[in-house]
């Protein structure tokens, strides 16, 4: 890979998270695999290329550019959540992620006051819904939904209909919105 070009290189490295050699592609993988690279944001980019079976991501990709395009069109801002995001800061952390979800989530309760309360209603945090938009099933098992983080909005789209797993869902996408302030 040291005498390849920029685009090249970028190319294999997409390959390579997918977990495919970039160079034994047939060009029908080979096109599906710099489609998604060239339609995916950044920012996602590598989280749905390291998750997507290769043989469905052509499909993979219209899922979650469609995902986008509804949290787009339904994401809400009032600043409501702004205010609550300005009010924390992210504790130190070190665990396996879940072990972090936790901890996150046991100072979100101390800093407002609700760490008696068994349920808490995230819709309530700030008197404004997180839009939670359907979604059509998935292409692969390893997407549960897509969160949308905005200028003060959150958005989760997600073909669960279970509630508790909707609700899930929306706490990742609220903790990541409050603590993640890149």
């Amino acid at each position: 890979m040291q005498q390849t070009d920029a685009e090249e290189h970028q190319f294999c490295v997409a390959a390579g998270w997918l977990g495919a050699d970039p160079y034994q592609l047939s060009q029908p993988e080979s096109q599906a695999i710099i489609s998604a690279a060239e339609e995916l944001p950044d920012a996602i980019r590598e989280e749905v290329l390291k998750s997507a079976p290769p043989a469905r991501l052509p499909s993979v990709t219209r899922w979650v550019k469609a995902g986008l395009e509804a949290i787009q069109n339904n994401a809400v801002s009032d600043g409501q959540w702004n205010a609550l995001r300005d009010r924390i800061s992210l504790p130190s952390t070190v665990g396996p992620p879940w072990q972090v979800g936790y901890q996150l989530a046991r100072e979100l309760r101390r800093i407002l006051r609700l760490a008696d309360i068994a349920f808490v209603n995230l819709d309530t945090l700030v008197n404004v819904p997180i839009p939670l938009l359907p979604a059509a099933s998935p292409p692969a098992q390893s997407f549960d939904g897509i969160i949308g983080i905005g200028r003060g909005s959150i958005c989760c789209y997600t073909p669960k209909s279970r509630q508790d797993s909707q609700r899930f869902l929306c706490a990742r996408g609220l903790l990541a919105f409050l603590f993640d302030k890149s």
